[in-house]
């Protein structure tokens, strides 16, 4: 694969797939570390094959991109004398509120965002399940398929407080977005987050981790709390559930803050860049 990059001015690798050793400028984007720092959450293969691909890729590379300035630091303390751009992501536009829809008949809390054990959902099983007693009605959606363990843990303790909906096309996804009460992100570490503005894009209150990119994300448009406190993370759903006020708050600010990102913006600096590159190669 490295002689096919001979003839090219400069090659992108938006993830940790691609030539070791190729032969002309590169540039990486990092989303996060989390196959560094939170390695025992993947499997044995896992750990070997991506790892050592990262370290090459970010080694060989004239420039890296990096989501969030938390990735940054995290990457300027392993790499330091690397050149860094930091670009943040933005939100597709299926999941904007274009217009307004009705919410689900009973408050629903949603979660979307992978099941690997950093992401914390077992805490989030428990905290709804916590919270059923003050608010009986109370449901949990959980997008995609989780282990078997925690679809057995929260069948257990949610019974049928609780949907798992599989696969989901990106209009389907939307629309839960939409209609959620609450959408809830506890996750441990992240190095974007897009459940977040994917949920302030849609108009819907978030209640999330103090994690990595979660804080300059939300940028005071969601309810943080501290990782790991179920109680916390509790009582904070209770709160984005039934407090009207602080619930058109966290949507207006929501609104305002999913404004600030947009795809034509990653375009035009991940070109500047290329340019910066290309000109002085």
């Amino acid at each position: 694969m490295a002689a096919l990059t001979r003839h090219l001015d400069l090659l992108h690798l938006p993830w940790s797939e691609g030539p070791v050793r190729p032969l002309c400028p590169t540039v990486i984007t990092l989303f996060d570390l989390a196959t560094l720092d939170n390695a025992s959450s993947y499997g044995v293969g896992y750990r070997l094959y991506y790892p050592t691909l990262l370290r090459a890729h970010v080694r060989s590379a004239a420039a890296v991109i990096v989501t969030s300035r938390a990735t940054l630091e995290l990457a300027r303390a392993r790499w330091p004398n690397k050149r860094y751009r930091q670009i943040p992501l933005a939100v597709d536009p299926w999941f904007r509120a274009v217009e307004a829809e009705p919410r689900t008949p009973v408050p629903t809390i949603l979660y979307t965002g992978g099941f690997d054990p950093r992401k914390r959902t077992s805490d989030l099983i428990e905290a709804v399940s916590r919270l059923r007693a003050r608010v009986p009605a109370v449901r949990l959606l959980l997008t995609g398929h989780p282990p078997s363990s925690l679809v057995e843990r929260a069948r257990r303790e949610l019974h049928d407080a609780v949907t798992i909906t599989g696969y989901l096309e990106d209009e389907e996804l939307a629309r839960l977005y939409r209609r959620a009460w609450v959408v809830a992100y506890p996750t441990d570490m992240e190095g974007f987050g897009f459940p977040i503005l994917e949920a302030f894009a849609s108009g819907t209150p978030v209640v999330a981790t103090r994690a990595g990119s979660t804080e300059e994300v939300a940028s005071g448009g969601a309810v943080l709390v501290e990782p790991g406190s179920v109680d916390d993370l509790e009582n904070a759903l209770e709160r984005a559930l039934c407090d009207e006020t602080l619930r058109a708050s966290l949507r207006a600010a929501g609104l305002r803050r999913a404004s600030e990102f947009s795809w034509e913006q990653v375009a035009r600096r991940t070109l500047d860049v290329y340019r910066e590159l290309l000109v002085k190669n």
